[in-house]
């Protein structure tokens, strides 16, 4: 047996929810459309008033969804109402395939596994054509527990100030024992908007083991003895909510402007580089354009030494750092005459509010970081 192995760095879709017309599709559990009477057994008594149907939840294996009956209201385009079921897709209807994402090629994968339920019955085509929204993107990093906690609260602190309010770190409080359920979340997911984008950072390994444990054991457990590792799995998600979201990526061209992004067929369409991007992006609105300029009256070395000032701290370095080259000195005349040189450029490289938020970081934590394209 293989192993399915895992995408780092790279966008993929984790979760969309379709909406199926139901005159497109075989309903076979009646309870999906049916309304109905409470019978109260105690008493014998039944209440006339009849309910609207109730949603369908499946659960197995920790593959968790629910078929919901809804009504669209007539619109410009159509006069009547409509009626469909609301299902929401995720990756682990691929099973052992989990960690590949949705997409076109797997997709069929998907439909023959909620067919098998018996709830309801459609196609492939009928699924591709139908309204698509809630569509969850995740990238998957590989990164030691401490840089990747170290990268968070550096994350938490570079936030704008108007922003910080919308960006939390968690758990709030630490623990004595090393709590790896740590992350950190901007907005949120029920009421982010263009402005403020949800986007989240958690411990997928801890994840796996502890929320998702029955899926775990028994589509991902059985891979490990032909090598797949998920050790030190770090997960950032993203959610294009609606369609106000979904014209504001194509508004910024992060997809292809031919792209409606209206079925799940245009969903599935947006190709890898477009989702690491749109994965990517979100995460500007909360921080400050980073800008580098040189005051124009410094001398041409000075420039060049400036700007490679800059460079240190953006890899993480800090202020003492900055004056290790002192230590190449002898002469102590030598050494205070540039130390007072090197002290003055950092005073017209830096602004203080900037140096302050400057941590030291390991390069595997820059990295991290790099990988967000905040500026």
């Amino acid at each position: 047996m293989n192993y399915n192995k895992i995408p780092f760095n790279v966008g993929l879709i984790d979760s969309l929810t379709i909406y199926l017309p139901l005159d497109k599709i075989q309903v076979i559990d009646e309870r999906l459309v049916s309304e109905y009477q409470v019978y109260y057994p105690e008493t014998g008594e039944i209440i006339e008033d009849l309910n609207p149907p109730k949603p369908i939840l499946i659960k197995d294996n920790g593959i968790n969804f629910r078929f919901n009956r809804v009504v669209f209201p007539p619109n410009i385009i159509k006069k009547e109402t409509t009626e469909l079921i609301r299902l929401t897709l995720t990756s682990k209807m691929l099973f052992g395939r989990y960690f590949e994402g949705i997409n076109i090629d797997n997709l069929q994968m998907i439909v023959d596994y909620i067919n098998s339920r018996e709830i309801i019955r459609f196609d492939l085509n009928t699924a591709l054509n139908s309204i698509c929204n809630d569509i969850d993107i995740c990238i998957n990093y590989n990164l030691d527990f401490e840089p990747y906690k170290q990268s968070l609260q550096y994350l938490k602190k570079m936030v704008k100030a108007s922003k910080q309010h919308e960006v939390t770190l968690y758990p709030r409080k630490e623990t004595f024992k090393n709590d790896k359920n740590y992350g950190i979340e901007f907005s949120n997911r029920d009421s982010a908007k263009i402005g403020s984008p949800f986007c989240k950072f958690y411990n997928k390994t801890e994840e796996l083991l502890t929320n998702s444990a029955d899926f775990y054991n028994k589509y991902i457990f059985p891979q490990l003895r032909y090598g797949l590792s998920i050790d030190n799995i770090i997960r950032k998600e993203i959610t294009i909510k609606n369609n106000a979201v979904k014209q504001n990526l194509r508004k910024k061209k992060l997809v292809n402007i031919e792209n409606q992004l209206s079925t799940l067929k245009d969903i599935l369409s947006i190709t890898q580089i477009e989702l690491t991007t749109i994965c990517n992006i979100q995460l500007k609105y909360y921080y400050e354009k980073k800008q580098f300029s040189v005051s124009s009256d410094l001398s041409p070395t000075e420039k060049i030494i400036s700007y490679y000032m800059h460079k240190l701290v953006e890899l993480g370095a800090d202020k003492l750092t900055l004056q290790e080259p002192l230590t190449l000195f002898d002469c102590k005349v030598q050494k205070a005459r540039s130390k007072k040189q090197i002290l003055n450029l950092i005073d017209i490289t830096f602004d203080t509010e900037y140096l302050t938020k400057q941590l030291e970081q390991n390069t595997i934590t820059n990295q991290f970081i790099k990988m967000q394209n905040l500026w």
